[in-house]
């Protein structure tokens, strides 16, 4: 059997244990997964740069990566409001060095109804047609066939993970059809990273290394009266995110948003203050921020006021705590001469036809027909719940009579569920009905116990 490397790059979608990642990781496959929750592709980029994950991008069969779900969060969120241009800015550069790689890349756009989608979306189809990437369109699928409504019942910016592991698998069994990105039209931009290590503070610094299940960083803390500079082969360089891990056992995920640390940057002409939340972030700057020799780095200054905000570090909340030290783990910097290809947002293309070698809807799963299953049978059994037939009832009445110990055991309700578990666990589409089957088994049984007790 051929085995597979794929690097897979995004945001909270790719995350998820039994979604996206799950499917990918097929017994052929070596994945490498690089997504970050709440980090629009400037996360993406700052991973391909990462000196850590250099031999699996080489190595890489093909590289995956979704980022539009975070794009249009961080320009839709009230307080955050990301420019367009910023936006499209950053894919440009991501897109642009993916193609740099002379890879298999695609691209997958999730369904989101919320603001500027639809020219977000077009901004990353218009450059995975220039580049050549090869792409799935979920968005337009759910239009297409009227699923919107649908997607956005549990959870609007996460899709069913049973859908998005399904995707995953189908992406590896089609992984030698895809095809290679355009490298003659690539411009070469330059990228750095400033290790939080190598900053320059009169005092010493602690270290610690943070892990979970997924991640491993080395960060230093910075503390409330500490102010760092950067080494001079990194001026003029502009600041274009910092990766930042506050991190604690203490709290669940929201408490991680609405806890939060500042970051607080100067330099000659202006300054920055931001905050990072208590999860591991990659924080992008909308403002230009350029390292003269002035510049310096702290995070808790006196009496400023925060010049702009990141939507996953509620510093807004009456609730919010701040706290006055900042895990840094790097800076992710830009050359100031770097030229971004113009492009009038306006006047992006909204009709794209692809050509039939790079577009890949048909690996989406039959996600039409996986709701008219679970809307027919929600429909039934609902009805089922709130009436009991008198025949049902006769029936119940005779076996509570007359039943043998084979009935008995037949009634308990540990044996209704095996049953039920063992026969919808021989297709997909029985996984897809069982959770709704279970709970009706269940309410069943307890109004048939109820009946026996009356």
């Amino acid at each position: 059997m051929k085995k597979y490397n794929v690097v897979l790059l995004g945001g909270s979608n790719s995350v998820m244990i039994n979604g996206l990642q799950k499917g990918l990781r097929q017994e052929n496959v070596n994945l490498t997964n690089l997504a970050l929750g709440s980090t629009t592709s400037i996360q993406n980029l700052y991973e391909l740069k990462r000196e850590r994950n250099q031999e699996a991008i080489k190595n890489a069969d093909l590289i995956i990566s979704e980022s539009n779900i975070n794009d249009i969060n961080s320009n839709n969120e009230i307080h955050e409001k990301a420019s367009l241009d910023l936006i499209y800015k950053n894919i440009n550069y991501l897109y642009n060095e993916l193609n740099n790689l002379n890879k298999k890349i695609l691209c997958i756009i999730l369904p989101l109804q919320r603001g500027n989608y639809k020219i977000i979306n077009n901004m990353h189809k218009n450059l995975c047609k220039y580049f050549n990437f090869n792409i799935i369109d979920m968005q337009e699928y759910y239009e297409k066939n009227i699923l919107e409504e649908f997607g956005n019942r549990i959870d609007s910016v996460h899709q069913m993970s049973s859908i998005m592991c399904k995707l995953g698998e189908n992406i590896i069994k089609n992984i030698d059809n895809f095809t290679n990105t355009k490298t003659n039209i690539s411009n070469n931009y330059n990228f750095y990273i400033c290790k939080a290590n190598e900053l320059l503070c009169k005092d010493k610094m602690k270290k610690i290394n943070i892990n979970n299940s997924m991640y491993n960083e080395k960060i230093i803390q910075i503390n409330k009266n500490d102010i760092l500079y950067f080494p001079n082969k990194y001026k003029n360089m502009q600041i274009i995110a910092i990766h930042t891990w506050n991190y604690t056992k203490n709290f669940n995920f929201t408490e991680c948003l609405y806890n939060f640390s500042n970051i607080y940057l100067k330099n000659k002409q202006k300054y920055i203050l931001k905050s990072t939340n208590f999860l591991n972030s990659v924080v992008e700057l909308q403002e230009k921020f350029i390292i003269d020799n002035d510049a310096y780095i702290a995070c808790n200054p006196l009496n400023k006021n925060y010049t702009e905000s990141y939507h996953a570090a509620q510093n807004w909340l009456e609730n919010s705590i701040q706290h006055n030290t900042l895990n840094l783990i790097s800076f992710f910097l830009k050359s100031n001469s770097n030229i971004i290809r113009n492009i009038n947002i306006e006047n992006i293309e909204k009709d794209i036809n692809f050509t039939k070698e790079t577009y890949f809807n048909n690996l989406i799963p039959d996600i039409k027909l996986y709701k008219e299953i679970i809307d027919e049978y929600c429909s039934i059994m609902d009805s089922r719940k709130t009436f009991i037939s008198d025949n049902q009832i006769n029936k119940l009445t005779f076996q509570i009579k007359h039943g043998t110990a084979k009935a008995k055991i037949q009634n308990q309700l540990s044996y209704k569920l095996g049953q039920a578990m063992i026969i919808n666990s021989k297709s997909i589409l029985g996984y897809i009905r069982m959770p709704f089957i279970l709970s009706y088994i269940k309410d069943k049984h307890k109004q048939e116990q109820k009946i026996y007790k009356e």
